[in-house]
């Protein structure tokens, strides 16, 4: 009776304690306030969830039996059964069962420690666990040699912490445990360094942005091929739907030497899913504001030689008016995508052929609302999407590693658009030849590679009923690259690329070297230093390829001459089992930047593209996380960059040597929760984005914007041994908007945009996985 007693005010206490901090997180208005409130209360759900319960029955003199269990996972989170659990200091022995739980029973009072065995996996040992009450545990077991490998940045095979040119990862279990459906949103949410920017509120087209340069510097890569082009890039970071996505690598500084033009800033290689040796299949329903919809199904199967993975998705969502102006903020759309990959296996593995298709269809509506239905109305938009992208490959290992790979590629990619009562039809055909061989030597420690590409691009355009002149390009490319480890802990990689194109507008070549170094000075210390040139010809514009009634138009005179740069980035990576913290510091210089002006536009134009003397950007980027416990996570990360141009540039508004629309700061605050044993899971993501100058064509002025703050978070519970997956989300928590805004009937007035137009937006989903 005394301990019932005392027991029930400390249960009172303790949930009373957690509601006033809930109550006091709704109420606050002060942002650092709430992060400091939601982190309590995190730990509050962490104490009350997994805090062991007392038996009152026990009875005092006798010796308390106390209890382990636990959950075993791997990597993916998929439970690991028949994993062989010892406590060597109690001779005792159990085994997980098939949801990967496991129960030790009748333990007395002591020190132990315990050893878990699987076939597959790294061998686990515990720390000394001191035995005074119950203990849940949730462990990951690790595959034998299973590591993060990414291929971007040498063009081989390589774990991501002994990868010799600095590459940052976005994988699989976390664009799926965020509820990103995008690329777009993965990006915009995940990427320290990259600002993804929408740049018109009639038809909602955005342009990717790294380390301080505008769209266009940036190559965009799908399974390392640079098939995302001009015309792609207009839409295609939102057309390209999650579900068939195994990673996102991001490597930052120049990458001509290996991917050519326009990979000045750096490249995002989007890798798509292959078939699984294990039967998949996932399913996911979600639905949140602005009646948005979301319905994705993947399956991958593997019989003998053949395997297969497919996917489909299917998204809808309503226009928003969010400030009542009678103009569209967020576009209506209706997207559709759909993929197909075979494989053919052929001794032991060692062999493989390949095919795919992928295909996306979608229309998007926005502009002027009252007259949204007409797709020929004043200042309304309704553009139609169809693309097809098919291929197939070769993979054979040889003799000592050795490896041939063989890519063709073509794609097709179709758009109409009523622009207003200017209709604008553009069609685009490529085709990609891309052959690389890589030869190890001396036991693996040296591998040179080799390769040859060849880029065909063409691109039709009816305007305002008149046939253009066809636009073209052919590229042919040459690369080779050496990688060598020096020792164990020195690693030294060096490339060459040599380019040529010919087009209506330009004849150029260009070489394009790189060399990178990696040195492991410490197990936890590891540095990384990287300069290469790269260069970027005129003919690929994503601007000239945008044509809508609030988007200018932009001449390109045929005498431009190509830009050429030189990238330099230091880092330095620092790596504990409870700590991670890196610091990357880069600038780049480019000769010849084009930009645009109204001087000397021809008539019909608004603008016209000339070169400048030249530009720069520079700045430095830090991000870390540190445990805080065997459940939460604690992240931080911060961006600089100073963008400039080397002389002062008319911007016809104004005069400066800024490059417009560039945000100097940029940071990302993360608070995860990760409780394997319940199944929860929960994540806060907070992003500061800082003050940047953006042209102001209504005012006649450049504006320096103000700094915000935006703030997601999503949390979900594994049921039914986490095959079915729950979750709730909202993003934009603060709901803050743009406060300046302008409509299309100003001039240039759809495109003042530096800010989210919309605000808080709520989502639940649910996802099914076998």
């Amino acid at each position: 009776m005394k301990c019932e007693c005392q027991q029930a005010p400390i249960e009172l206490t303790r949930r009373t304690l957690f509601n006033m901090l809930v109550v006091n997180f709704v109420m606050s208005r002060n942002i650092f306030h709430s992060l400091i409130l939601l982190i309590y209360i995190l730990y509050g759900v962490n104490f009350l969830i997994c805090s062991p319960k007392q038996d009152n029955a026990s009875t005092e003199g006798q010796p308390q039996a106390l209890n382990i269990r636990g959950k075993i996972e791997n990597a993916e989170k998929k439970p690991v059964e028949k994993a062989i659990i010892i406590i060597p200091e109690l001779n005792k022995t159990t085994e997980s069962d098939s949801s990967g739980a496991f129960e030790i029973t009748q333990l007395t009072v002591g020190v132990i420690h315990m050893e878990i065995y699987k076939d597959g996996y790294v061998a686990y040992q515990s720390e000394a666990l001191t035995l005074s009450e119950d203990i849940n545990l949730a462990i990951t077991l690790i595959k034998k040699l299973e590591e993060e490998i990414v291929v971007t940045a040498t063009r081989t095979q390589i774990p991501l912490k002994e990868v010799p040119i600095r590459t940052e990862l976005i994988n699989a279990v976390e664009i799926e445990e965020s509820g990103e459906k995008t690329v777009y949103d993965i990006l915009n949410t995940r990427a320290l360094g990259l600002w993804v920017q929408q740049s018109c509120t009639n038809c909602n087209f955005t342009e990717l942005r790294m380390q301080g340069l505008e769209g266009g510097y940036s190559q965009v890569l799908i399974d390392g091929q640079p098939i995302f082009t001009g015309l792609a890039s207009v839409y295609g970071l939102q057309q390209i739907r999650s579900e068939n996505i195994q990673q996102i690598e991001i490597v930052k500084g120049s990458s001509s030497a290996l991917y050519g033009s326009q990979a000045i800033a750096g490249v995002v290689n989007i890798i798509t899913k292959e078939p699984t040796p294990e039967p998949e299949a996932n399913m996911s329903v979600s639905y949140g504001n602005y009646n948005s919809y979301d319905l994705s199904a993947f399956i991958s199967l593997r019989k003998d030689i053949i395997g297969f993975a497919a996917s489909a998705q299917k998204a809808q969502s309503d226009y928003v008016d969010e400030n009542g102006d009678n103009f569209t903020d967020k576009v209506e759309s209706d997207t559709l995508n759909l993929s197909l990959k075979s494989n053919l296996y052929f001794a032991k593995d060692m062999h493989r052929a390949s095919f795919f298709i992928r295909y996306i269809d979608e229309f998007r509506r926005g502009g002027y609302v009252s007259t949204i239905d007409d797709a020929y109305a004043l200042l309304s938009e309704h553009i139609s999407t169809g693309r097809y992208e098919f291929g197939a490959g070769y993979q054979g290992i040889f003799k000592n590693s050795n490896i041939l790979k063989i890519n063709a590629i073509g794609t097709h990619h179709k758009r109409w658009a009523s622009n207003a009562s200017r209709p604008f039809e553009s069609e685009e055909n490529t085709k990609l030849l891309d052959i690389q061989y890589t030869h190890t030597l001396t036991g693996g420690k040296h591998r040179l590679t080799s390769g040859f590409t060849y880029n065909e691009e063409k691109i039709n355009e009816v305007i305002d009923f008149r046939v253009q002149p066809e636009k073209g390009a052919d590229t042919y490319g040459v690369y080779l690259q050496d990688e060598i480890e020096s020792w164990d802990k020195f690693t030294v990689v060096g490339g060459i690329r040599y380019d040529y194109t010919k087009s209506p507008y330009i004849k150029a070549s260009a070489f394009s070297p790189r060399i990178g170094l990696r040195w492991e000075a410490r197990p936890e210390l590891t540095m990384r230093a990287s300069v290469g040139r790269g260069f970027k010809v005129p003919y690929l514009f994503s601007e000239n390829l945008h044509l809508c009634s609030c988007a200018p138009l932009i001449y390109n005179p045929g005498t431009l001459k190509p830009e050429s740069s030189l990238s330099f980035n230091l880092s330095g990576e620092y790596s504990t089992n409870d700590l991670v913290f890196e610091v990357n510091v880069f600038r780049t210089t480019i000769d010849k930047k084009i930009y645009f002006t109204k001087k000397g536009a021809p008539p019909g134009y608004d603008f016209v593209f000339v070169n400048g003397s030249g530009a720069y950007t520079q700045g430095i980027e830090a991000q870390g996380n540190i445990k805080l416990t065997e459940t939460m996570k604690l992240g931080l990360g911060f961006t600089y960059a100073d963008a400039q141009y080397k002389e002062e540039q008319d911007y016809e508004v104004g005069i400066s040597k800024k490059i417009m629309r560039n945000p100097q700061f940029t940071g990302l605050f993360t608070i995860e929760y990760n409780n394997s044993m319940h199944g929860i899971k929960a994540e806060f993501i907070g992003h500061m984005t800082g003050s940047m100058y953006i042209e102001n064509y209504v005012e006649q002025r450049i504006d320096h914007t103000p700094s915000y703050f935006i703030c997601d978070t999503n949390i979900q519970k594994e049921l039914f041994n986490g095959h079915v997956i729950p979750s709730i989300g909202i993003y934009n928590i603060l709901n803050y908007v743009q406060e300046i805004r302008y409509t299309p009937l100003d001039e240039h007035g759809a495109t003042y945009i530096y800010a989210p137009l919309t605000g808080r937006y709520l989502y639940g989903m649910v996802r099914l996985r076998y």
